[in-house]
């Protein structure tokens, strides 16, 4: 992992990088072989000049507005079982899908969100997510996904023109327990409500 986060600032900036390998072996009567791969980068960066275009006053110097984005992917190799594969949906990225509604071998997410502070302890957050898993999986989980879920999802082979997106907006809450996040997201098919403690990223 690397950071240039500037730790003497009271809001994140600068950019964290990551990657990640994840190795499973077929030794000691395990039944798997396989290797997992994923990348993660998030950037943050102030806005100064959103105010300035709305003629209104916008955050502080110890709290300005923030534009913050996060790229992750991930790829797998060798024969992995299905509670090992990655899944997307819900609360914690694709906010606009019902918890893992997508799931493969293979994935990738991205999420921007501009973070504008309208009082000390409130803020609001509007947001846009795109992303989707592809790769093989086992056929009694397919099916069981199609009878549960909105219909047939699954994506064989990765293809950008098979991301799936959303957006919304959300509110953000300073209280004695931490940061509250309430999050309201449009995807495809429904409308979700979220809530959480602290940012998504």
């Amino acid at each position: 992992q690397r950071s240039t986060l500037d730790e003497y600032l009271s809001y994140p900036k600068g950019d964290v990088m990551s990657i990640n390998v994840e190795q499973a072996l077929d030794f000691l009567g395990s039944d798997w072989n396989f290797t997992k791969y994923w990348f993660e980068a998030r950037y943050y960066t102030p806005v100064t000049r959103i105010g300035e275009v709305f003629d209104i006053e916008l955050g502080t110097r110890d709290t300005p507005v923030l534009f913050a984005a996060r790229v992750r992917a991930g790829f797998s190799s060798g024969d992995i079982p299905f509670m090992d594969q990655y899944f997307i949906g819900g609360d914690r990225d694709l906010r606009g899908y019902e918890e893992d509604e997508f799931y493969g071998t293979e994935m990738l997410l991205a999420n921007f969100e501009l973070r504008i502070p309208i009082e000390e302890a409130f803020g609001l957050v509007f947001f846009y997510d795109a992303g989707n898993a592809w790769g093989d999986s086992d056929p009694f989980i397919d099916y069981l996904y199609k009878t549960v879920g909105h219909g047939a999802k699954r994506s064989s082979s990765f293809d950008l023109s098979d991301l799936h997106d959303s957006y919304g907006i959300g509110v953000r809450v300073r209280t004695p327990l931490g940061n509250l996040r309430i999050d309201l997201a449009e995807g495809e098919y429904e409308t979700y409500t979220h809530f959480g403690f602290g940012e998504l990223f």
